[in-house]
């Protein structure tokens, strides 16, 4: 698959049919399996990877569906605040995460590819089923 970076550059993301998903097998948390399995009743026709790497960094998207461009972010309660136990206790780890998920974002606005983040606390079937725009 062939991405524009944040740079500006095109890259590749290479064996990217090793990141297909597999929807039986756990995710990194109990969290992201379960949007995967929620995913899973939409989109299992779907052309669907799971921890794609987000060309040009480190850094990885939970759910990708190449079909509809779009990318899907569990994101756990790091994302929206300073915990110690997540952030090693240092506000600046907090701000790294903040940066990474601006740049996934800018990653995807470069790539025209639509971003749903579905936060830890949320109803994960009515976010996504809003923000997915599904049955309207």
């Amino acid at each position: 698959m062939r991405f524009r970076s944040v740079t500006g550059k095109f890259t590749t993301v290479k064996n990217s049919s090793k990141y297909l998903i597999r929807w039986n097998k756990k995710s990194r948390s109990k969290f992201q399996t379960s949007v995967k399995k929620f995913l899973q009743t939409i989109w299992q026709h779907d052309m669907v990877y799971e921890e794609l790497p987000v060309a040009g960094s480190k850094l990885r998207f939970d759910f990708y569906n190449r079909s509809l461009s779009i990318v899907v972010e569990a994101n756990g309660p790091q994302h929206t605040q300073f915990h110690p136990f997540f952030h090693n206790k240092s506000r600046l780890v907090y701000l790294d995460q903040i940066k990474r998920d601006k740049m996934k974002a800018s990653f995807c606005k470069i790539n025209e590819i639509n971003l749903i983040e579905c936060d830890y606390g949320d109803d994960i079937s009515e976010t996504l089923i809003k923000k997915l725009d599904i049955n309207s």
